[in-house]
């Protein structure tokens, strides 16, 4: 395979990853809409002191908390960090291309003027 070839080829699939990150990214970014608009579905209904008491009640809430707690951890912590490292990833991809489109403009420069 020729190197101009190879780039190419390199190229082609460096497109297709991004083409994938960006899919996924867009997913998370849905998901994570998706998460905060449901998290308050978590309280609901809203039980007042007076509906119950106990230990029934207590732990109902406690139960109740810590869902929230682990739904907002992952709405907003984890899945910003995944986005964090998907742009991230997305940039490294990015600058890959552009490194390779000016080797492959390089290339083509050399083969035209070995004609």
């Amino acid at each position: 395979m020729s190197l101009l070839a190879s780039l190419m080829a390199g190229r082609a699939d460096k497109l297709e990853q991004l083409s994938r990150l960006r899919y996924v990214k867009s997913s998370i970014e849905s998901l994570q809409i998706d998460m905060v608009q449901h998290s308050r579905t978590i309280t609901e209904p809203a039980l007042p002191s007076n509906a119950w008491k106990g230990s029934t009640a207590d732990n109902f809430d406690e139960k109740r908390d810590k869902a929230l707690r682990s739904f907002k951890k992952i709405s907003q912590n984890e899945m910003d960090e995944a986005i964090r490292l998907i742009d991230n990833k997305i940039g490294t991809i990015q600058t890959s291309i552009h490194t390779t489109d000016l080797r492959i403009e390089k290339e083509k420069q050399r083969i035209q003027k070995e004609k």
